[in-house]
């Protein structure tokens, strides 16, 4: 494998992403882009968009000196188990082990007092074989010992996540295919419950080692169980699942174990603790395993104490093996005779070929090179003494990679660098140059990779470690933004400082780094590339504008005098704006660009997402090639990046995307290439139609030809002849695309439905098979990818055409003849002359124009639709005049208005009649258009409906048949820059081109502007490559994950972008580049991926992280050594926490109760395991009210539990319908007599916790069991009695009395049906972490494949579950998501999980307001009345509140499509109606909380969190140029037939006010679009329904009332206190900061800061802290307080403080004022009085005559359209 060239990797992404930084943010001037390139170019500190390369040893882990075989010799390890493993080079016998696989395999054996068995903990870094140190021990013990009938699964493998259980479940059966003594299972929500359901989803028939299904698990329980927590956890619930547990469990592992920490450990643990209880085993009876590659823990003990509470083991039975790295084994040094220099070393090309060689099936082997060799053994005399190399060459065989070996492992500078980056671990690369060369310029760097890279490619063996195994890391960023200091005598750099100005720095820093003086934003014109200062008043200050900030009016200068601008004073110290004549700078202010009177400015940013493609694309064309003979079939010649995003929908978009943008790109180069060859036709073709062309001329001039006869001749001319016109029009679309279809580069592209059928499997045997069917498939598509590029040209992004290499041309245009009246109109002849000219020119240019408003079709609706921009973005029509009817532009716009008088000027028409004549010639010109349309195939012409009736006619441009041609001139607009293929009298139809020059492709090549991009179309080798990207998330199923986790491995797909489903210890091969989309949120995080790469077969990788523009990742680029140089987080179980604790024990109480109530052989779902709460509570639920009927009766359901005689709790006598007596019966039974027989089993649980020996009594706790469940019970009864007893009143006599109770019934239903797992975790009686208790299902439904559509099948390859508070976001209809690349739309509510139309409820539904003193609260079935905080009334209307139940479902009828852009609809608002609840008896309430006055403390247990989505914001018409003009969201009506829902426009009720398309829609079942859901009078429907969801847990408000009231005004202080509060809690209690949440809410003053357990259900994290008080207050405090040096550079946020992954999006919202919130909580807590600052005031109420920006709305609408469109 040739290695990877880290410093020519690093130099071309630098040199592209600065390239592409300064043509999409190109400014007028040699000076400044010269600054822009030295910034951007440059350190990284100072501005550069690429970080210094670090570099770390990626040592492998200390070996020992044992095998397995020699293992088996010492009767430590079974031989059959070795023999098999071997046999299955699972494990090969006589391979060394690693010193903690050896360990773990000997201390799994270890015997302890009474017999007790050990808990390991392995810790060894990422790819050091953590996997084998818990399966050899736990294969062993399970070979060993027999299996006993009946005893249940001996081990027990939990992983924290599904693809981890999917990944390794095939690894672990691949080890044992082959033998019968152990079986294994896997057991996932995927599993199929039978053989039916299997053979259905194509599960294959495995080896007898390996059950299938569920059905045969349970039948013959496996020896190995794999599964993750929250599978365990129903296991336990169901009754069916009760076999797998038993007293033969021997082994549980847990693998990732640093995800268990903090409160989820706690929670394990107790679950864990339940599973020995249910199979009657002690800890000490059990051997236990936890692996991990970042779990902290370094200090003594930590990792022991962990453990023993994890595994509730005794300290000393716990072991903590740690895998240690180990040095490379070096000879000792031999010097070469004459000591090399740098240059000597930096200037040879050391390694020209691979070392590796791969095989089809993956096998790697040493590759031989004699030509290799003796370049080698020459230049090695540099580094190495000479008899060495001799010695080595001799041995050799001519393998590269051995020779190097062999003689490199002598080199004194290896040895050196060996050195270094052990005693260092990780540092900047010119930092080690420096050491070994006392240097750190480009050469040094070049000799010193040179010397990393003979490292890492020198070994003995293939799948040897390399000699110098190392890991580079390098940073991206794009750009973000510059500023200008203001002092024109600043102390920095000459180079970088702007004319009459100061320095020029990259971001958005108020002070110069260099002098301390003010700066401004540099803003550009868009149009033409003008520079400006930009600048917002701020605290009476001028402060430059943020990249993306839009909601102050910006105010723009100049430093150069503009007309009639009067100059204005900056104060270079301060910013403040004066009058002219002070002492500073003098500006003028601006209102449009001085040059070409453009409106539209733009910061210095580059487009995030193609700065993100850029970066990618060009690290994949320098990394290595795969070393196979087939790689020619293969994407980039099998060259492979894996991507992290930790967003789901990043990742999602981020594949797709990248597959696009590269794939725009190469088509740009492809076209590009095709041009510069030369037109598609040639001379020879034209030659033959001329001949052609007069042969039949010649025939038809012969008598006594037949009419047939000549009509046949004369149609063959004619097609003859526009053959040649269409020809001299440069060739057809046609043409192009089969010359497009010979450039190899068009081959690299993916075509996305051929390779959904992909496989790994036979990727290599049919590697040709499926490169070939790729290919004609892209060719398939080559018009619309010509059309993609061409239909829509937009002068201010890049294609072939704007760029000049290519032209759009309009077959027969030159046969319209000028129109004679027009020209007679005209005053005198050189007008007329000069117009009639151009005239052909005049009609191209205005084609061009309309294909600019997306006025043609690319050939069929389909094509259309397909245009990755958006297709309303084509198929419009021009008509002359009228804008009324859909998809309609009219000939007579501004623009073209414009342009034609800008023509006409120039032709010499008088000016007073030029606005007449503009208007004239546009009418003439459509008309003549649309009399000729039937004679151009390109034109098409139609009578187009308008909106208030009857139709126009209207133009449509047929881009299939235009012509296309290398242009035979350019033109350029002086000052715009864009250019052109024609020249109208000098004009061009684009705003402001109307001073065109003729220009030269010689020039061009030149220009500073588009040359780079124009060079680098036609010959970049990035363009050589694919870029074949998918996802990989939990978003897919893990078939079609694992389908492509596989072909990623094969090389069949070179980007894989993952979400953290490839994060933890899944195995992708070996791989050289992984590459973060963001800064992930911690070192954990960072560490795991890039542990992916770096295997044993790569011994030199890179990692590199893209940094977004985002505070967090602003922070990591610019600090990386601080953020890496964090330890990890210690890990700790948290059962301090009572409830917690409690909540186990209740759920093994019940668990223990529904033993004996359930009936043998009971078979329940999941959640469904302990039946509903209608049924649970015995209540009674009416069947639905049909038409014609009498009112039902309700109906007690009739007993049926049978448990055995038995049980002395359960009296027979009794009837009761419901279990919630049973249930209470149980417990004091329990109370009173079981204490013998549960006390000893819930100590067990309590062990080590607050509750250990049960302080308060046996008879207490079941008191406080019995209470709290009677409490949860409560408030389900009172909502369901509330709607039983309204359901009761109805009487047939009342009006609409059916409809009535049919509503409240559905209401009943949602009720009833409530799981009893649901009711009392919401209500926090059970645990609730691993049931998915408010998961949102979208069920995403297309038309069946059997060809004939007629039925509907469910996509089995999504899955897409998120919590309702998530999905309230990402799922409510209207809403598109991308899964696997396909774009996926909401369109209704489930009305059932299973997705069946059943006649059941859709969700609770409940009402919400807000009342005076603006407190939020709602009611689900209560009546909503006063505000119960304040006993207000409300002062706005009643709003409907539904909470879905089974979540969110697609359309069959609008099926998924392909495409890289999602929707979303509407804003999810996040509330806690906690505080506007009444009092319960756990709420507490402190006034003056700390000591500090002012300041109100109240917390609440039963909180609940939420969230609520009001639908799409309403526009009205005459607020258009507003962008805050938007009325809020008026809910959603939804069908209650179908489920179909939509964003509602009006509010209304029945019918009234609905949408034409609610009242047309098709149900969501429908095949056709156009089927009619309801009939001609039917209103099924539920109007303006909010969607929310809600999560219980422990909240604590803090809040400034009284005399401290005025504080409450600010948020930017509730948010960052709330901040402060969060960072110093997690401290205090040992916490994961991000298991506190906080959220800022609305109070009576003003604002609050909430906290709140990240826990569902709430683990007592703020309750504990409550008690912390002053304490609390003092770490958040010294959160807010570092130092002096902190405090001096620290205004808002930084990572030193506030600054955390989840804090970026207050920080990008201003709300972080750490600074400000510092003073004012010190002088709270000293008692000082205190104010906060006076209200800003805007520069036009500080200074009226300076001048603002106007129009700014407007811009900031046509900036959106035009990215949008890009």
């Amino acid at each position: 494998m040739s290695q990877l060239d880290a410093f020519t990797l690093t130099n071309k992404v630098r040199q592209r992403l600065v390239d592409f930084a300064l043509n999409t943010n190109f400014a007028r001037g040699e000076r400044l882009n010269e600054i822009c390139r030295r910034l951007w170019a440059g350190s990284p500190e100072t501005g550069g968009l690429v970080s210094d390369l670090w570099v770390e040893g990626a040592f492998p882990s200390e070996t020992a000196a044992e095998t397995l075989d020699s293992l088996t010799r010492q009767g430590k390890f079974n031989a059959t188990l070795a023999r098999h493993l071997d046999e299955r080079d699972a494990a090969p016998r006589h391979r060394q082990l690693y010193r903690h696989q050896h360990e773990a395999i000997l201390a799994a054996q270890e015997s302890h007092s009474g017999g007790a068995r050990p808990a390991l903990v392995v810790t060894a870094g990422t790819g050091a074989g953590k996997t084998e140190s818990f399966l050899l021990p736990a294969l062993n013990e399970l070979w060993e010992t027999p299996r006993a009938p009946g005893a249940g699964v001996r081990c027990l493998i939990l992983y924290p996540m599904n693809a981890l259980v999917n990944d390794q479940v095939d690894r672990l059966y691949n080890w044992l295919i082959g033998q019968t003594r152990l079986t294994l299972f896997h057991f996932t929500s995927e599993t199929p419950e039978n053989d039916k359901a299997a053979d259905r989803e194509g599960i294959p028939k495995w080896e007898p080692c390996r059950l299938r299904t569920r059905q045969e698990a349970r039948r013959n329980p496996p020896d190995i169980l794999i599964t993750n927590y929250s599978m365990l956890e129903y296991m336990l619930c169901r009754p069916q699942d009760a076999v797998f547990f038993g007293d033969g469990l021997r082994v549980v592992v847990l693998d990732e174990a640093h995800l268990y920490t903090g409160t989820l450990a706690a929670e394990i643990t107790l679950l864990l603790r339940r599973l020995l209880d249910r199979c009657r085993l002690r800890s000490e009876q059990v051997l236990q395993l936890a692996t991990s590659a970042t779990i902290g823990g370094g200090a003594e003990g930590e990792l022991e104490s962990f453990a023993s509470q994890l595994f509730s083991k005794e300290q000393s039975l716990v072991r903590v093996i740690r895998g240690q790295a180990r040095r490379a084994d070096l000879p000792p040094p031999a010097p070469p005779v004459t000591g090399a220099s740098v240059s000597e070393i930096s200037s040879r090309r050391w390694l020209r070929a691979a070392t590796l060689n791969a095989e089809a099936n993956g096998e790697l082997s040493l590759a031989s090179n004699p030509d290799q060799c003796d370049e080698l053994a020459d230049d090695l005399r540099l580094l190495v003494a000479p008899e060495i190399i001799a010695n080595a060459v001799n041995n050799v065989g001519n393998k590269p990679a051995l020779l190097l070996r062999q003689a490199l492992a002598h080199s004194p500078l290896l040895h050196r660098v060996e050195n270094i980056l052990w005693e260092r671990g990780r540092l900047p690369l010119r930092e080690l140059a420096k050491e070994l060369w006392q240097s750190s310029d480009d050469a040094a760097v070049r000799a010193t990779i040179a010397l990393l890279q003979m490292g890492a490619a020198a070994r003995a063996q293939a799948n040897d470690y390399p000699l110098l195994p190392h890991r580079l890391h390098l940073l991206a960023r794009p750009t973000d933004g510059l500023v200008v200091c203001l002092n024109s005598s600043c102390a920095g750099d000459e180079a970088l400082k702007l004319a009459g100005a100061g320095c020029v720095t990259g971001g958005y820093s108020d002070h110069c780094p260099h002098c301390d003086g003010a700066t401004l934003a540099l803003h550009r014109c868009f149009n033409c590339g003008e520079a400006a200062l930009a600048g917002t008043n701020v605290d009476r200050r001028l402060l430059p504008v943020g990249a993306y900030d839009f909601s102050n009016r910006k105010s723009l200068f100049s430093l150069q005098p503009c007309n009639e601008s009067q100059p204005k004073t900056i104060d270079p110290a301060t910013g403040q704006l004066r009058g002219f004549g002070f002492n500073g700078l003098t500006v003028y202010p601006l209102n449009k660009c001085p040059r070409c009177g453009g409106e539209i400015w733009q910061p210095f940013v580059s487009p995030s997402e193609l700065t993100l493609t850029i970066l990618a694309e060009s690290a994949l064309a320098e990394l290595p090639e795969y070393p196979a003979s087939h790689r020619d079939l293969l994407p980039a010649r099998g060259r492979r990046m894996l991507a992290f995003s930790d967003s789901r929908q990043e990742a999602a978009r981020l594949g797709p995307r990248l597959t696009l943008q590269h794939e725009i790109q190469l088509v740009h180069a492809a076209l590009a290439r095709c041009a510069q060859s030369g037109a598609p036709v040639d001379a020879a073709s034209q030659e033959f139609l001329l001949e052609e062309i007069a042969n039949y001329e010649k025939r038809l001039q012969q008598p006594n030809l037949t009419a047939a006869t000549r009509q046949t001749i004369q149609a063959r001319l004619d097609e003859s002849r526009l053959r040649l016109r269409a020809q001299a029009a440069g060739g057809s679309i046609d043409d192009w695309c089969k010359k497009l279809a010979e450039e190899p580069a068009i081959k690299q592209l993916m075509d996305a439905d051929a390779a959904s059928a992909h496989s790994a499997a036979d990727w290599p045997a049919r590697a040709h098979q499926h490169w070939e069917e790729n290919a004609r498939a892209i060719e398939r598509r080559l018009r619309l990818l010509i059309g993609r590029e061409l239909a829509k040209p937009i002068r201010q992004s890049a294609s072939v055409e704007t760029l000049g290499l290519l032209e759009v041309t309009y077959p027969e245009l030159s046969q319209i003849p000028p129109p004679s009246m027009f020209l007679g109109s005209l005053p005198d002849d050189s007008v007329r002359q000069a117009f009639a000219e151009c005239w052909t020119d005049f009609l191209a240019a205005l084609c061009d124009s309309l294909r600019r408003d997306g006025a043609i079709t690319l050939g069929s609706r389909e094509e259309d639709q397909a245009y990755p921009f958006g297709g309303e973005l084509v198929r419009r029509w021009c008509a002359e005049s009228t804008t009324t009817g859909a998809y309609l532009v009219q000939m007579l716009s501004r623009r073209r208005l414009r342009f034609a008088a800008a023509v006409l000027r120039n032709c010499g028409l008088p000016e007073d009649r030029i606005e007449e004549a503009a208007r004239d010639i546009l009418r003439i010109a459509f008309q003549a258009l649309r009399e000729r349309a039937e004679a151009l195939p390109w034109l098409l012409m139609e009578f187009r409906p308008l909106k208030q009736g009857g139709s126009v006619p209207a133009l449509q441009i047929n881009f299939p048949q235009l012509g296309l041609r290398s242009p035979t001139e350019l033109f350029r607009c002086e000052l715009t820059g864009h250019i052109w293929p024609r020249s109208v009298r000098g004009c061009a139809p684009e705003e402001n081109c109307d001073r065109l020059r003729p220009v030269s492709s010689e020039e061009l090549d030149r220009d500073p502007r588009v040359g780079r991009q124009r060079s680098e179309l036609k010959s970049s080798p990035v363009f050589d490559i694919g870029l074949w990207a998918e996802e990989h998330s939990a978003q897919l199923s893990a078939k079609e994950n694992r389908r492509l986790q596989d072909l990623f491995k094969v090389g069949a797909r070179n980007i894989l972008s993952s979400t953290t489903t490839l994060e933890l210890g899944i195995d992708i091969g070996g791989l050289n580049a992984v590459l973060m989309s963001n800064a992930p949120p911690g070192k954990a995080n960072y560490l795991q991926r890039a542990g992916r790469a770096g295997r044993r077969a790569d011994g030199s990788s890179v990692v590199i992280t893209y940094t977004r523009l985002r505070p967090f990742d602003r922070e990591v680029f610019r600090r990386f050594g601080d953020y890496l140089g964090r330890p990890l987080r210690r890990p700790r179980v948290l059962l301090e926490r009572p409830r917690v604790v409690r909540r186990h024990a209740h759920a093994f109480l019940l668990g223990e109760f529904f033993q004996v109530v359930y009936p043998p052989g009971a078979h329940v779902g999941a959640m469904n395991a302990f039946g509903n709460m209608g049924r649970f509570c015995g209540e009674a639920l009416p069947r639905k009210w049909n038409r014609g009927e009498e009112k039902p009766e309700l109906r007690t359901p009739s007993p049926n539990w049978q448990p055995s005689a038995e049980t002395p709790w359960w009296d027979p006598t009794r009837q009761d319908a419901g279990l919630e007596d049973r249930f209470l019966d149980f417990l004091r039974w329990t109370r009173d007599y079981g204490e013998d027989v549960y006390r000893p089993r819930v100590e067990a649980f309590f062990e080590g916790t607050p509750m250990r020996k049960l302080p308060d009594g046996w008879r207490s706790l079941l008191d406080l069991v019995i209470s709290l469940f009677t409490t949860a019970v409560k408030s389900w009864r009172e909502d369901y009695k509330t709607m039983r007893d309204a359901w009761e009143t109805i009487s047939e006599t009342m009006p609409q009395a059916r409809a009535q109770a049919n509503m409240l019934r559905y209401q009943m239903s949602a009720l009833y049906e409530m799981t009893v797992i649901e009711a009392l975790a919401d209500r926090q009686f059970l645990p609730r972490y691993g049931f998915p208790i408010g998961l949102q299902k979208l069920r995403v439904i297309a038309p069946s494949e059997d060809g004939e559509r007629t039925r509907i099948r469910e996509e089995d390859q999504f899955r897409l579950e998120r919590p309702g508070l998530l999905a309230l976001g990402e799922y409510v209809p209207g809403s598109q998501l991308l899964v696997g690349g396909k774009l996926i739309t909401s369109r209704g509510l489930l009305k059932h999980w299973t997705g069946a139309a059943l006649d059941t409820y859709i969700g609770l539904r409940g009402h919400y307001t807000t009342c005076r003193n603006k407190h939020f609260y709602y009611e689900i079935a209560q009546p909503l009345t006063v505000c119960p905080l304040c006993d207000q009334p409300s002062h706005q209307s009643r709003r409907d509140l539904l909470l879905p139940k089974h979540g969110f479902s697609s359309a069959a009828w609008d099926a998924p499509r392909r495409s890289v852009e999602v929707e979303r609809v509407g804003r999810v608002e996040r509330a806690t109606i906690s505080f506007a609840r009444r009092e319960q008896d756990t709420d507490q309430k402190r006034q003056n909380y700390a000591g500090v006055v002012g300041l109100f403390a109240h917390y609440r247990e039963d909180g609940e969190l939420l969230v609520y989505n009001e639908g799409a914001s309403q526009r009205h018409d005459e607020d258009a140029d507003d962008p805050q003009a938007t009325e809020g969201g008026k809910g959603f009506a939804i069908c209650l037939k179908c489920g179909y829902a939509e964003s509602e426009r009006k509010f209304g009720q029945g019918r009234l006010g609905l949408s034409s398309n609610f009242l047309q829609h098709a149900p969501l079942t429908a095949i056709s679009k156009y089927s009619v859901c309801w009939g001609d009078h039917e209103a099924p429907v539920l109007r303006n329904q909010t969607l929310a969801a809600r999560e219980t847990t422990d909240i604590l408000l803090l809040a400034f009332y009284g005399e401290r009231a005025n504080l409450a005004e600010s948020e930017s202080l509730a948010e960052t206190l709330g901040r402060a509060l969060q960072i110093a809690g997690a401290r205090l209690l040992e916490l994961d900061t991000r298991e506190l949440g906080v959220m800022t809410t609305d109070t009576a003053e003003g604002y609050g800061a909430v906290l709140y357990d990240n826990t569902p259900g709430g683990a007592g994290h703020v309750r504990e802290l409550l008690e912390l008080e002053r304490n609390w207050l003092e770490a958040a405090l010294n959160a807010l307080y570092l130092n002096e040096d902190h405090d001096r550079r620290c205004e808002t946020a930084c990572l030193d403080c506030l600054l955390t992954f989840d804090a970026q999006e207050a920080m990008s919202q201003g709300l972080l004022k750490r600074k400000e919130t510092y003073e004012v909580l010190s002088k709270l807590l000293a008692g000082v009085p205190l104010s906060l600052p006076e209200p800003q005031k805007t520069i036009e109420q500080e200074f009226p005559d300076s001048a603002a920006q106007a129009s700014v709305t407007e811009r900031i609408k046509r900036n959106q359209q035009r990215l949008r469109q890009r």
